[in-house]
């Protein structure tokens, strides 16, 4: 799968990542929150630092510019 997530769009993903992933630690919104908010950390860092999203593969989108 070919990269697809542009430079704005990867440091946006990351951030919220961090984002949610103190969220888990913390504890916000219980056990079903931890695990949700774990989730979502899992995938925006994993998609941020690899620049490749499959849900953007699936619709055949783009964020990064073509060269």
């Amino acid at each position: 799968m070919p990269a697809n997530v542009g430079v704005s769009d990867r440091w946006i993903r990351i951030i919220l990542g961090i984002v949610f992933a103190v969220l888990a630690i913390m504890g916000i919104g219980g056990t079903v929150g931890v695990i949700i908010f774990a989730i979502l950390a899992v995938v925006g860092i994993g998609t941020g630092l690899t620049a490749r999203c499959p849900l953007y593969a699936a619709g055949h989108c783009s964020t990064r510019p073509k060269v």
